[in-house]
Order: C-alpha cells, then sequence, then structure tokens
C-alpha cells in the first residue's frame, strides 16, 4: 500500500492511495524418456493469479477505480535432443484464461481465453576452440498487471498515468547466432515483434494535462542487437566486460495538423550504444570487492528517443565466514554518481512529449545472510512461474 501527498495542484494537498495485493500459485512437472538416438522431454506448466487493488485521490477530480484480475495458465511443452547433444526442437502450447472485474464499473468488465504454439530451434558446434550457436524461437510477451491497470495515476499537475485493459499480447520472434572462444564470446539477434508494447500520451482535459497510457504499437518493430562481451581471469581480478549497440526499425505515419499534407511520418534511426564494466576482486579469507559501471547511450527506442546518456555506478564489498561461506556480510551502493537519469521524447504526431525523469536510486544497503547446508547439491527442479512473478 502506498500512500502518498503532493501539495503542487493548489492550496489543498492531495491524499493519493494506491493499494494492491496479488497472489500466485505456480506448478511445473518435467519428464524425460529416451527415444531412438535422443532425449524427448515432455511437460506442463500450470500458474493462477489474482491482483487485487483499489486507487482513490482527494483533492483532485479523478476517478477511483476497484478491481480484481484474475488469470489462469495451462501449457504443455514437449522438446527433442538427439544424443550428440548438438540439436534440439521444441514446441510449447499454452491456454490462458483472463478475468477483469470492476466493482466500480461493471461495464468494463471482461473475461477473454487465448490459445497459442511457440515453436524453438537451437544447434550448436564446437569447431576446435570455437563454440557456435544458432537459436530461433517464437514467444509472447505478455504485458504486465500494472500494464493493465485502468485507474488513472496523478503523476504531477501535468500528467497522468493509465494502464489499458484491452493491451494484446506481444508476439516476439528472434532469431540469434553466436560464436565463443574461450572467454570471448560474440553474439548478434535479429528480432520482431508485433503488438509491441509502448507508452503514447494524449490530451486529457483542455487545461493541457497530458494522459500517458499503454498501448499497442500498430505497426511491427524490428531491432539488431549485436554485443562483445569478455570475461578473463587474472589472479584475483575477474573482468566481465560487454559493450554492444542495437538498432530499431521503426515507422509510423501520424496526424499532424501543422504539416501541409495534415500528417507525417515518424522512425526510429539512431542506434543506441551500451557498455556494462563489471569488475570483480576476489581476495584472501572470502572477501571480495566488486566495482560495476553501467552506460546507456543516446538513440531511438521504438517510439522513444533518448536524449542523454544515462551512467550507473555500482560499489559493493563483502565478507564471508564459517565453512562454504556460509554466512556473508555485505555492504553496497547504488547510483553512486547520482547520473541515472532518463531524458526521453515521446512523438505522437500532433505534439511531442519532453519528459526528464531523475529517480532516487542512489542508496546505502547492509545485509548479513546465513545459508544452510549451502554445501548440498539437491534437486530443486527449475522453477515455476517465472514470467508471472516479472510481470507481478
Amino acid at each position: 500500500t502506498d500512500i502518498s501527498e503532493d501539495k503542487t495542484s493548489g492550496t489543498d494537498y492531495m491524499n493519493q492511495l494506491n493499494s494492491t495485493c496479488s497472489d500466485m500459485y505456480a506448478a511445473k512437472l518435467v519428464l524425460s524418456y529416451p527415444v531412438w538416438k535422443g532425449m524427448i522431454e515432455a511437460g506442463t506448466e500450470m500458474t493462477h493469479v489474482r491482483r487485487q487493488s483499489r486507487f482513490s485521490i482527494s483533492g483532485y477530480p479523478l476517478p477511483a477505480t476497484d478491481t480484481d484480475v484474475k488469470e489462469n495458465n495451462v501449457a504443455g511443452f514437449v522438446q527433442y535432443s538427439p544424443a550428440l547433444g548438438s540439436f534440439n526442437a521444441g514446441l510449447r502450447y499454452e491456454h490462458v484464461g483472463f478475468d477483469y472485474a470492476d466493482a466500480l464499473n461493471p461495464d468494463k468488465s471482461m473475461s477473454r481465453y487465448t490459445d497459442e504454439f511457440f515453436p524453438s530451434l537451437s544447434w550448436t558446434r564446437q569447431f576446435g576452440d570455437f563454440q557456435t550457436s544458432f537459436a530461433y524461437s517464437v514467444k509472447t510477451i505478455r504485458p504486465g498487471y500494472r500494464m493493465l491497470d485502468e485507474s488513472i495515476n496523478y503523476l504531477n499537475s501535468y500528467s497522468f498515468e493509465q494502464g489499458n485493459l484491452k493491451l494484446r499480447n506481444a508476439l516476439q520472434q528472434e532469431t540469434s547466432i553466436g560464436t565463443r572462444w574461450k572467454w570471448l564470446n560474440v553474439f548478434m539477434a535479429y528480432e520482431r515483434r508485433d503488438h509491441a508494447h509502448t507508452q503514447w500520451s494524449e490530451l486529457y482535459n483542455e487545461e493541457g494535462v497530458m494522459l500517458v497510457r499503454y498501448v499497442n504499437l500498430p505497426v511491427p518493430v524490428r531491432n539488431l542487437a549485436t554485443f562483445v562481451s569478455a570475461s578473463p581471469t587474472v589472479g584475483c581480478y575477474s573482468p566481465n566486460w560487454t559493450m554492444g549497440v542495437q538498432r530499431f526499425w521503426y515507422r509510423q505515419t501520424l496526424a499532424d495538423p501543422s504539416h501541409p499534407s495534415g500528417q507525417r511520418e515518424i522512425e526510429a534511426r539512431r542506434p543506441v550504444f551500451f557498455c556494462n564494466l563489471n569488475n570483480t576482486f576476489r581476495f584472501r579469507k572470502s572477501l571480495q570487492f566488486e566495482a560495476d559501471l553501467n552506460v546507456t547511450g543516446k538513440g531511438d527506442v521504438m517510439n522513444y528517443k533518448l536524449k542523454a546518456a544515462s551512467y550507473n555506478l555500482y560499489l559493493a564489498l563483502q565478507k564471508c565466514w564459517l565453512e562454504n561461506d556460509a554466512l556473508c556480510l555485505r555492504i553496497s551502493v547504488s547510483d553512486v554518481l547520482q547520473k541515472r537519469v532518463t531524458k526521453v521524447i515521446i512523438d505522437c504526431g500532433y505534439y511531442v512529449l519532453d519528459q526528464e525523469s531523475r529517480p532516487d536510486y542512489h542508496s546505502l544497503e547492509v545485509s548479513l545472510r546465513y545459508s544452510f547446508n549451502a554445501s548440498r547439491n539437491r534437486y530443486k527442479g527449475t522453477g515455476a512461474g517465472k514470467d508471472i512473478q516479472s510481470r507481478l
């Protein structure tokens, strides 16, 4: 539950209430059996989620909401791998039931059911010291539950934010190829995403307040990502450096009354460069120091235009004791330089939203952890409902 006050709208301050309660149950079963010259794996995964949320705000004319979302997912999957282990093919089937109940506005309540199949292929081959891999997969990208929330959240005096109950699932097709030599890895992936999720702005009232909503893009988005990573070990120093570039292809025609033709075309042109420089120093007596730097440059990401680079420096010191490092003390500082700033432009045709965000990620964290039976190697499965957890 989050209760906040905002004094930017006038003499009377506002009380904003956001209350969310979520329950999730997940189970997964995988069985394997030798078939011909390989191994076949088949199984099922079932998840159930219920998310109840309420929103209300006093001192400002925004509608309150009281919603209850239930989602049940039943999936079946099968995968075959030859004995050599260099090739495998799989197929996943998912049946999803989605129920949305609005206690304050029953007309918005809805139910929908989807049945989808997702194939996957992968191949690996060793050429001396080089290992090459190729993969193709089709998967669905379901919107997070916050993206489906129809409540209008107050951001500031000039902008509100709202989810979209009618968001469709995005469909992602990805083809990738990679090569690894000792501690050096080169990877390239091409992706096409239909009905991609993004945010779009529209005018909320005549006072100039903007409403930022989640929508599906009506045109496909393509992107090509290429990166090189290196993870050598030199004495106590173990760096893990990744540098790459991502280029999006996105083009859409939008209405623009200021243009002579009444419309104009927007597109993504500029690639985005990024690097993750993670550095770990492991000393004697289980003492470890970490210094990670993440940089994201300017560029275009779908309909977003990143105006400035963002930097994040993370430092951590860790000391462990007892057998198998069962007891660990860790001290970390995030966003040391306080440069994790986002400056973005969203071009919506007849108007442009220019936004700068300075989130407060600068923090000091101290943790003490004790691990029971840390040395035992017990089968714990691969985990169920991971996708649902990330959406929550």
